[in-house]
């Protein structure tokens, strides 16, 4: 059943009241807004609660939005939400502030969306299986302990520290870079496994002896990145919000610290944020949450995704318009940091 304008424009106060206050909602309070007597109010929420928009959690008490009225509440409003130049400025600059590689903006971005919406923040890390290595650089770091500092297409930058039974000198840091570069540079990250690495120790004869901790460093970093991380950010946020408990927080928390294969990077969109609420997540843990999620591009390729998650009850058009914009200013300085690499 189709529900009328009054009907539509009831639901959509109650929901804008309740997410406010996150009280149930009473009659006298709509009709006071809406221009029409208690009774009428009364008799259309009836009519809502039996159609499945709204709850009433105990007898005497006000009206609560349901997943269904929320759902309804989003397909009916379409209004964007102009942030700030102020906030826009805010958000670059936590972005930009002291990060220098493609971990450090994403814990940036996670950290300043998480701050401004006091919801959690999960953002996938690129996706470095399909990468290939762009260049390997070494650093001496004292006599007989150096620093390898593997670089790869995506953006993404690691390093690992390895210690030699040798001294090294500037001419064995030279020949590490050398041999790397030469043998492993332009090769995708995917196609390196203990197969490679046997062939690769082979050919390197009898400089296998002085390689060989260098060797196993590269292997153990490349490991590194064929795992997809996720980024997490403002848990205890959830707290503030009577609709989760701490089981229900840790719950999430251990869900969202594996990649959320919930809407696919692929099925997104640039600045079209995908929403999910409760049961269309398809996870139990999120029975009670709202998960706005949107990606986030490397060099104009869809490269991770940044997802929000707090209560059904959250200002979607200012989140969406938050979360749309920090993709926007990570993209824009992950495309900056992969052109200065």
């Amino acid at each position: 059943m189709e529900l009328s304008q009054r009907k539509l424009k009831i639901l959509a106060s109650i929901i804008d009241i309740y997410i406010e206050s996150g009280d149930p909602v009473g009659s006298k309070i709509i009709a006071e807004k809406i221009g029409v007597s208690s009774a009428t109010i009364r008799n259309e929420m009836a009519d809502l609660i039996e159609m499945g928009y709204l709850l009433q959690p105990h007898t005497s008490a006000g009206r609560v939005p349901s997943e269904r009225g929320f759902r309804e509440y989003l397909n009916a409003n379409k209004t964007d939400h102009i942030l700030s130049d102020s906030i826009k400025n805010s958000l670059s600059a936590a972005v930009s502030s002291e990060a220098f590689n493609t971990v450090e903006l994403i814990k940036k971005a996670a950290s300043a969306l998480s701050l401004l919406t006091n919801n959690l923040v999960a953002v996938t890390e690129p996706d470095g299986r399909k990468a290939y290595i762009k260049a390997v650089q070494f650093v001496q770091i004292s006599r007989r302990k150096a620093m390898l500092i593997l670089i790869s297409s995506e953006g993404g930058i690691k390093t690992k520290l390895f210690s030699c039974d040798y001294d090294l000198n500037h001419d064995i840091m030279r020949i590490f870079f050398r041999i790397f570069n030469e043998r492993v540079t332009g090769v995708r990250i995917n196609e390196i496994g203990p197969s490679f690495l046997q062939s690769l120790a082979i050919s390197l004869g009898d400089m296998i002896a002085l390689l060989s901790p260098a060797l196993l460093a590269f292997y153990e970093t490349v490991n590194e990145k064929q795992s997809l991380n996720t980024v997490l950010s403002g848990e205890l946020n959830l707290l503030n919000y009577p609709e989760f408990s701490q089981s229900d927080v840790k719950s999430i928390i251990n869900l969202l610290q594996k990649p959320l294969k919930i809407v696919p990077l692929e099925s997104m969109k640039p600045g079209k944020a995908n929403i999910l609420l409760g049961s269309e997540t398809g996870k139990q843990e999120l029975r009670n949450a709202c998960l706005i999620s949107t990606p986030y591009e490397i060099m104009g390729v869809p490269s991770g995704s940044i997802t929000l998650v707090g209560p059904m009850r959250m200002d979607f058009t200012k989140t969406t318009a938050l979360l749309n914009h920090t993709a926007s200013v990570l993209s824009e300085y992950l495309h900056v940091l992969m052109k200065e690499i």
